[in-house]
Order: structure tokens, then C-alpha cells, then sequence
């Protein structure tokens, strides 16, 4: 497995947003996509996205994974609005007291996007 912590700063050296990619396979798995929230709606996560991408080209992945907590429904929207689908497979939301507890249960929702080669 190879992985990889993107990140975007701004000229004043603060940190914008990041993304963390996981090569497993032939697929490219997407975690921790985070812009700064006043940062958002000014394309910071698109271009996150883009590079996602070309990094799972340059990788030779033939798609993109991910999995967002179904509940979240802007979440799921958002990557639909970017050309992600629905896998149709759920997991259930980790039980780790290091990430905390949801206060009500929750799943995740795997999705993803083909990628065509370099």
C-alpha cells in the first residue's frame, strides 16, 4: 500500500485544506478531504479532487473510492456533483473512542469514480 497527504497553503504559509490517498491495488481510496471552512465554495476542494485524480492516473488506479457518512446528505451531494456514485455498500461507523461516539448511529456510504488511464 502506498499513501500520500496532499496539502494546500495559502502565499501566507496557512494551511487551506488536504486530502490523504491510500493506493490499494488497482484503486485509488480517498480519506480525510478538509478544506478550512472559511475557505470554502471558492473551489479549494474541486481542486483537491482534480489532483486526486491525477494522482490515481499517475498511480495506474482505475478508480477512485470513498466512503462519507450516509447521514451527511450535503456530503453525498457534494460528490455526486463531482461524479461520484453510490457503490450501494455500507459499513458501519468505526467504534473507536479515538474518533469519538456518534450520539446516534450512523453508517458510511462507499462511493466511487472511474478513472481513465494516463
Amino acid at each position: 500500500m502506498t499513501s500520500h497527504l496532499e496539502t494546500m497553503w495559502s502565499d501566507q504559509g496557512q494551511l487551506l485544506g488536504c486530502v490523504c490517498w491510500e493506493r490499494r491495488r488497482s484503486e485509488l481510496h480517498l480519506g480525510m478531504l478538509s478544506v478550512l471552512p472559511e475557505c470554502q465554495g471558492q473551489g479549494l476542494g474541486s481542486a483537491l479532487l482534480a489532483r486526486t485524480r491525477e494522482q490515481a492516473r499517475d498511480w495506474g488506479c482505475s478508480q477512485v473510492r470513498l466512503t462519507v457518512i450516509a447521514q451527511r446528505q450535503e456530503l453525498v451531494d457534494y460528490y455526486r456533483r463531482r461524479g461520484f456514485s453510490d457503490t450501494g455498500r455500507r459499513l458501519p461507523f468505526p467504534d473507536d473512542p479515538r474518533v469519538g461516539r456518534p450520539r446516534v448511529e450512523l453508517e458510511l456510504m462507499e462511493m466511487s469514480q472511474e478513472c481513465s488511464p494516463a
